[in-house]
């Protein structure tokens, strides 16, 4: 589990998200899955918005659009997700921000940049250009990566 924001899960603090943005899917919908996320994953979810998401939104000051967060191992399996994806965990999340290309372009540039405090938090950031999305996720344990790539 991620280290950091320690509150009960009945009183989520996302200054910008809300659970219901995590969780939604599609194919969850069309294959009749329950996409719900316990404590600890919700804890998890917590800490993404608070260590990464919520500051670069700050920044950004233009919205961003969780595309994929929280998976249950089987909807992770139905959408193709890696077996150690850190979605199972609430430790990823996938974004677009705002409605121009330029701005996920600036999104990108942030998180890798060591000026902004976002960037000590980062296991893994993977933007995918051609698709539109940036991914980025918290470790599950120890000190984050910092992967940064683009595909």
């Amino acid at each position: 589990m991620a280290d950091g924001i320690a509150k009960p899960f009945k009183s989520i603090t996302m200054k910008h998200f809300t659970l219901s943005e995590f969780t939604r899917s599609e194919t969850a919908q069309k294959n009749g899955v329950e996409n719900v996320p316990n404590e600890a994953q919700i804890k998890n979810l917590e800490c993404l918005c608070n260590l990464i998401l919520d500051p670069l939104r700050d920044y950004i000051g233009h919205p961003v659009y969780i595309t994929s967060g929280f998976r249950t191992p089987w909807l992770n399996h139905l959408v193709g997700g890696s077996n150690t994806s850190a979605h199972k965990e609430g430790l990823a999340a996938d974004f677009r921000v705002g409605d121009k290309d330029y701005l996920l372009d600036w999104a990108w540039c942030l998180l890798k940049s060591t000026a902004h405090p976002f960037k000590q938090h980062v296991d893994q950031c993977i933007y995918y250009k051609n698709e539109g999305f940036i991914h980025v996720s918290l470790p599950k344990k120890g000190k984050p990566r910092g992967q940064f790539w683009i595909v």
